[in-house]
C-alpha cells in the first residue's frame, strides 16, 4: 500500500532530519507527511456548519473550472459567502466526532486494519453540523457559469474531481443507501493517494468522511469538466487544509521530534496563529463571485481573525424558547367559583310540595313513584354504537408530470410579522423560495424500492415488499428532498429552533422520514405515521438536512407540516403547508377508518375515536354528505352536538320548573 505504517514512519524520521537541517533542505524535498505536520491554521477556520468545500464554477476570464469554499456557518458573516481553498482550513476539532469502526467483514471489508478500531468520523446526515464542519461538494452554481459561453456540460456526471491526499492516517468517504449499505466509496487512502470524485452538473453532495489519525492533512483537488462534442476542460489545483483534532494537541506521531514545531518558519506563512496578515488572501476571492452567488447579500470572503470563531456560539440563545410559556394564561378557568351561588335558590323552591299537588294525567306510564309531575319523561337517547371499522377504498391514481429531479429544502421565511413556509428550490441558480403549493414531487421507477431482509426496517413492511424512497444521496430521476432553516430573514427574526409538526398525511399508504445508520441500520427517526415514529422534530437555526422520505403505497399524497419558531421580542410565529407527492403510477386501494353500527349503517365517529386513529397514522372518512366531508373539523361539529344537548337540557329544565306553578 502506498501510504503503510513503515512508509509512515520514514516519513516521520525525514520529518526529524529536515527540522535539523531545516536550511539546506527545501520544503518541497521534505516527505508528504512531514509537511503535513508542520501546516498552519489559515485565515479562514470553519469547525461547524454547512459546507461545499469543492464547489466548482467556471470563469469566463481564464476559460477554466475554479474550486471554492461556499461557507453556510456564519461563523465569518451573516450570509453565504465564498473563500478561497488556499485561505481555508476545515476544523474537525470536538471529541464527539471520535467512533469506533465496524469489523473489516462484508460489506465494511474495505476498512481493512482499521475495522473495530477507532477514528474521527463525519457524517453524511449532518447530524452533528452544530459542532462539526459538514464538508460536500457542489455543481449548483456550474450551469449559470456557463450561461453565454455556448458550452454544454456532457450527460450523466460530467464533472470529476481527482484528489491526492497527504497526512498522518488513512482517508475514506463512503456514502449510505436508503438502508444504511455503503456506496460510492470515492476516496480511500489504503489503496491510493485519494480517488476521483465524479459529480453531475446540478448537484449538491455529501459524504461520510472518515480519518483514521489526528493531525493535519492537504489534499490537492483537480477539477475538470466533460463537455458535448467530447471536449475537456480543466481548472488548477487547489490546496485545502484539514486539520483533525485540537490545535493544542499537533500530531501525536512526531512525539519524539519535539523539534519539528520550529518547521513553520520555513513555510510561506510565518505566523500561522494570528494570522492578521493574510487579511489580503480573502480579498483575491471575487475571481469565484463572477458567476452570480445564490444569495443577493453574498459577499466575498471577509478577513476577520480565526479568532472570532467562538462569537459563533451564541446559538445557544435557542434558550428564550421558555418565553413561550405565557401559554399558561388559560388558568383563568378556575372561574368556576360561582357555581355555589346556583345551588343556594333550590332549597327556597317548592319542591317538596309539588308531588302532592301534581294531578294526575292520563293514564299511568310507570310506576307512580317514578313518575313526574306534567308530560312523560323524555327517554334517554338510545342512539345505536358507532364503531372505528376499517375499509378498502380506491385511491387516486399517481398523476402524471411533477418534479422528478433536482434539489429542494422545505423551510420557512419570515414576512412582516408573519411566518411563511417556503421550498427552496435549487435547481436553477440563484435559487428561489417557492409556495409549496405549487409543486408536486414525482416518485416513479426511479424511486422504487424492495424492503430489506434486515429486522432493523421492518417498520417498511414485510421483507421484499415494494416501496418508493427519496434517499440521502441525490439521484438522477428522483427529488431531492430536504429540510432547512438557514433563510436570513428565519435567522435574523428568530431566538431558538424551528419546531416541524406533522399533521396530517393523505394517501394511500404510510410516511416514514429517518436517516440512516453510518454504518447500517436505522438512525434518527424524524417524522412519520409509521409504528415508533415521532409527529415532530425540532431544527436549530441555520441547518440544512436530509433524510430517507419512504412511502409504503403508489398514488397520490399530502403531507401537510406546520413548522413555528420563538422569535426576538416573544411571542411565537407559525405557518402550515402541505407538501404533494405522485407516488408510482397505478391507481391502487388504500385502507381507511370509517364509522359503522353494529347493522352496518355509516355514522360519525366520535372525536375521541377520530384521534386515536390518527395517532395511530390511520386515516379517517366521514360519512358521506355529513358536514365533516365538507372541511369541517370533528372537533368542530362534536361541539356542537355538545352545544344542542345542553340547549335541550335547558329547555327541559325550564319547562319542567313552570309545570308546578301551572298546576298550583
Amino acid at each position: 500500500m502506498p501510504r503503510s505504517t513503515s512508509w509512515r514512519t520514514t516519513a516521520a524520521a525525514l520529518g526529524s532530519v529536515a527540522a535539523v537541517v531545516m536550511s539546506a533542505v527545501t520544503v518541497a524535498a521534505q516527505p508528504p507527511d512531514a509537511q503535513a505536520l508542520t501546516v498552519a491554521d489559515r485565515a479562514i477556520v470553519l469547525t461547524h456548519g454547512h459546507v461545499d468545500g469543492f464547489e466548482t464554477t467556471y470563469d469566463a476570464t481564464s476559460g477554466a473550472l475554479v474550486l471554492s469554499v461556499k461557507d453556510d456557518t456564519r461563523i465569518y458573516s451573516d450570509a453565504t459567502v465564498l473563500h478561497r481553498p488556499e485561505s481555508t482550513t476545515f476544523a474537525y476539532e470536538d471529541g464527539r466526532a471520535v467512533q469506533s469502526l465496524p469489523p473489516a467483514t462484508g460489506a465494511w471489508a474495505f476498512l481493512g486494519e482499521h475495522g473495530g478500531t477507532e477514528a474521527w468520523i463525519a457524517t453524511q446526515t449532518g447530524s452533528e453540523q452544530d459542532y462539526l464542519p459538514w464538508v460536500g461538494w457542489s455543481t449548483e452554481r456550474l450551469t449559470a457559469s456557463l450561461a453565454g459561453t455556448g458550452i454544454q456540460p456532457a450527460a450523466g456526471q460530467p464533472v470529476s474531481l481527482d484528489v491526492v491526499v497527504d497526512g498522518p492516517g488513512d482517508v475514506l468517504t463512503f456514502q449510505n443507501d436508503s438502508f444504511g449499505q455503503p456506496i460510492n466509496r470515492y476516496l480511500d487512502t489504503t489503496t491510493s493517494d485519494g480517488g476521483t470524485i465524479p459529480v453531475a452538473a446540478n448537484a449538491h453532495v455529501h459524504t461520510n468522511w472518515v480519518f483514521t489519525a489526528e493531525g493535519d492533512y492537504t489534499f490537492q483537488v483537480t477539477p475538470s469538466l466533460a463537455t458535448v462534442g467530447h471536449g475537456t476542460i480543466g481548472g488548477p489545483t487547489a490546496t485545502y487544509h484539514v486539520r483533525v483534532g485540537e490545535r493544542t494537541a499537533p500530531t501525536p506521531e512526531p512525539s519524539p521530534t519535539p523539534s519539528v514545531e520550529p518547521t513553520p518558519s520555513a513555510t510561506p506563512d510565518p505566523s500561522p496563529e494570528p494570522t492578521p496578515e493574510p487579511s489580503p488572501t480573502p480579498s483575491a476571492e471575487p475571481s469565484p463571485s463572477q458567476t452570480p452567488e445564490p444569495s443577493p447579500t453574498l459577499s466575498v470572503t471577509p478577513t476577520p481573525e480565526p479568532s472570532p470563531t467562538p462569537s459563533v456560539q451564541p446559538t445557544p440563545s435557542v434558550q428564550p424558547t421558555p418565553s413561550v410559556q405565557p401559554t399558561p394564561s388559560v388558568q383563568p378557568t378556575p372561574a368556576p367559583s360561582p357555581t355555589p351561588t346556583r345551588t343556594s335558590p333550590p332549597p327556597s323552591s317548592p319542591g317538596p310540595t309539588a308531588p302532592p299537588t301534581a294531578p294526575p294525567t292520563g293514564p299511568p306510564t310507570g310506576p307512580p313513584t317514578t313518575a313526574p309531575p306534567g308530560p312523560a319523561p323524555v327517554p334517554a337517547p338510545t342512539a345505536p354504537q358507532c364503531t372505528p371499522t376499517q375499509i378498502d377504498r380506491k385511491a387516486p391514481a399517481a398523476p402524471a408530470g411533477g418534479i422528478s429531479t433536482g434539489h429542494l429544502d422545505f423551510g420557512a421565511m419570515v414576512e412582516g410579522d408573519s411566518l411563511v413556509a417556503r421550498v427552496k428550490d435549487d435547481r436553477t441558480q440563484p435559487p428561489s423560495w417557492v409556495d409549496p403549493a405549487g409543486l408536486t414531487l414525482r416518485l416513479g421507477d426511479a424511486a422504487e424500492r424492495k424492503v430489506p431482509a434486515d429486522g432493523a426496517f421492518s417498520f417498511l413492511g414485510t421483507a421484499g415488499d415494494t416501496i418508493w424512497s427519496i434517499g440521502q444521496v441525490q439521484e438522477d430521476g428522483v427529488p431531492w428532498l430536504g429540510w432547512n432553516t438557514q433563510h436570513p430573514t428565519l435567522i435574523e427574526r428568530a431566538t431558538g429552533p424551528v419546531t416541524f409538526r406533522l399533521d396530517d398525511v393523505r394517501g394511500p399508504g404510510s410516511l416514514g422520514v429517518y436517516a440512516n445508520g453510518t454504518f447500517g441500520g436505522v438512525g434518527t427517526k424524524y417524522l412519520g405515521t409509521m409504528a415508533g415514529f415521532p409527529r415532530s422534530m425540532d431544527v436549530p437555526l441555520n441547518q440544512h438536512v436530509h433524510g430517507n422520505w419512504v412511502f409504503t403505497e403508489q398514488g397520490a399524497y399530502t403531507v401537510t407540516i406546520t413548522q413555528s419558531v420563538p422569535v426576538k421580542g416573544g411571542g411565537t410565529l407559525s405557518a402550515t403547508a402541505s407538501l404533494r407527492f405522485s407516488v408510482g403510477d397505478g391507481a391502487t386501494t388504500e385502507k381507511v377508518w370509517v364509522g359503522r353500527t353494529a347493522d352496518g349503517v355509516e355514522c360519525a365517529l366520535a372525536p375521541h375515536q377520530i384521534s386515536e386513529i390518527k395517532a395511530k397514522g390511520g386515516t379517517y372518512q366521514p360519512p358521506a354528505g355529513s358536514l365533516a366531508s365538507t372541511g369541517a373539523e370533528p372537533a368542530g361539529l362534536a361541539l356542537a352536538a355538545v352545544a344542542a344537548v345542553a340547549f335541550g337540557a335547558l329547555l327541559l329544565l325550564a319547562r319542567r320548573r313552570r309545570l308546578p306553578s301551572v298546576a298550583t
